[in-house]
C-alpha cells in the first residue's frame, strides 16, 4: 500500500444506536494502520468513538435522521415531515463537509450511512446494508430507490456491508435481489465484527443485551427481569445503560454499560443470548456461531423485516415483544442454528483492494 500511505481519511458515522459506530470499529483499525484518520459523529457516537480511538482526532458534526411515530395513523404525515427535515439535515452536513476537506486537507472521505457527507473534489464513499429501505408502509417502498438513486451521485463509490452470496447473506433484499445491487458503483465488502470466538466455557445459560431507543429498551427490560427469572441457571442481564439498578433482582446478574472486551466474553460463555434484531448485534452473533432469540424493537421496520427473514431462514427465532414467552421461546431457539458466514467476515483483503482502486475510481465519476 505504498502509493496510499499517508492519506488523511475522514470518517463520518452516523448516531442512530450503537450498531453504526461499532461495526466502523475493525475498519477503523485497519485504516488507522496505514492512514491518517479523522473521525466525525455526534451524541454518543462521538462519545464510544473518542473512547475507543483517544489518539484520534473526532469532530462533532450532527447528523440527519429519521425518526418514526409510534402511532401508526400518522405515519404518513410523520414520514413526510422528517424527510423534510433529513434533506435539510442532509444540506448542512454537506456543508459542513465541504469546508471540513477545505481546512483539513482530507484526501478521502468514508461516510456511515451518513448521505451529506461527501464532496465531489476527493473519492467518497458510502458504507451501508441497505441499498433499498424495508418502510413502515410498504407502498412507497420504492421511493427508497430512487433516493438511493439520487444520493449515489454524490459518491464515488457505495461499499456495501454484506456478504456478496445471494442467499447466505444478512441484509436479505434491503442489498440484495433488488435494482441497485447491480449498480456499477456497488461493492460488497463483507461482514464485519470486532468480537473474536474464543474457547472457553459456556458457563452462561443465558444472557440479555438491551439497546435502542426508550421507552421500548425499559420496557423490555422490566419482562426480561420478570421472566428471567422463571427460569433456571446462570442468568446475566447487560442493560446498556448507566444509571439506579432494579431492586429485588435476586438471581440474575446485572451489569450496566459493558465494554466491548467484556461483551466479548459474555457472548462467548453464552448458551443463549437474547437480543434486538440489529444488522451489527447480527454480525456479533453470526461470527461468534451462538443462538439467541431476536426481539426486534417495535416499530424499527428494519429490525422487524430481518428479525423476520432469519426465522424463516431458520438461523435465529424471533418473536415480538408483546408477545415474549422466554420459557417456550428459549426452548425454541435451540432448535435454530446460526449460518457460517465466516469466509466473509473482516474481509481486510478487500478493503485493502478498494483502497488501492482509489484513484482509479475516481475516474470514473
Amino acid at each position: 500500500m505504498t502509493e496510499e500511505k499517508g492519506k488523511r481519511i475522514l470518517y463520518a458515522v452516523l448516531n442512530w444506536g450503537y450498531g453504526h459506530t461499532i461495526h466502523a470499529f475493525p475498519l477503523i483499525e485497519f485504516l488507522n494502520r496505514h492512514h491518517e484518520v479523522i473521525l466525525a459523529a455526534d451524541g454518543q457516537a462521538m462519545v464510544l468513538l473518542r473512547r475507543r480511538f483517544p489518539q484520534n482526532l473526532c469532530i462533532p458534526l450532527k447528523d440527519a435522521r429519521i425518526r418514526y411515530t409510534k402511532y401508526k395513523i400518522l405515519m404518513p404525515l410523520s414520514l413526510g415531515i422528517q424527510a423534510v427535515k433529513m434533506l435539510a439535515g442532509m444540506k448542512r452536513e454537506h456543508r459542513l463537509t465541504k469546508n471540513l476537506v477545505k481546512h483539513l486537507k482530507i484526501d478521502r472521505i468514508i461516510s456511515d450511512n451518513r448521505y451529506g457527507v461527501w464532496d465531489r473534489r476527493i473519492p467518497s464513499y458510502l458504507i451501508t446494508h441497505q441499498l433499498r429501505f424495508h418502510m413502515p408502509i410498504r407502498h412507497i417502498e420504492p421511493l427508497s430507490i430512487i433516493f438511493n438513486r439520487i444520493v449515489f451521485n454524490g459518491f464515488t463509490g457505495i461499499w456495501a456491508l454484506d456478504s456478496p452470496h445471494p442467499e447466505k447473506n444478512l441484509s436479505g433484499s434491503l442489498t440484495h435481489d433488488n435494482p441497485l445491487s447491480t449498480h456499477p458503483k456497488v461493492r460488497f465488502m463483507g461482514l464485519w465484527s470486532d468480537l473474536i470466538p474464543q474457547k472457553v466455557d459456556e458457563d452462561i445459560d443465558l444472557l440479555a443485551i438491551l439497546s435502542g431507543p426508550e421507552p421500548m429498551r425499559t420496557l423490555l427490560e422490566n419482562t426480561l427481569l420478570e421472566q428471567m427469572s422463571r427460569l433456571p441457571g446462570k442468568k446475566v442481564l447487560v442493560r446498556g445503560i448507566d444509571g439506579h439498578f432494579p431492586a429485588n433482582v435476586e438471581d440474575i446478574t446485572l451489569l450496566g454499560l459493558a465494554e466491548r472486551d467484556e461483551i466479548n466474553l459474555l457472548i462467548n460463555r453464552s448458551r443463549m443470548v437474547i437480543c434486538r434484531s440489529g444488522y451489527t448485534s447480527t454480525m456479533d452473533l453470526v461470527r461468534l456461531g451462538k443462538k439467541a432469540v431476536m426481539v426486534p424493537t417495535p416499530g424499527q421496520s428494519e429490525q422487524e423485516y430481518q428479525a423476520e427473514l432469519y426465522h424463516k431462514r431458520g438461523w435465529f427465532y424471533a418473536v415480538r415483544q408483546d408477545e415474549l414467552d422466554l420459557v417456550n421461546n428459549v426452548k425454541a431457539a435451540r432448535a435454530y442454528h446460526p449460518p457460517d458466514l465466516s469466509q466473509w467476515f473482516n474481509r481486510t483483503d478487500w478493503l485493502d483492494e478498494a483502497i488501492r482502486e482509489w484513484p482509479k475510481e475516481r475516474m470514473k465519476r
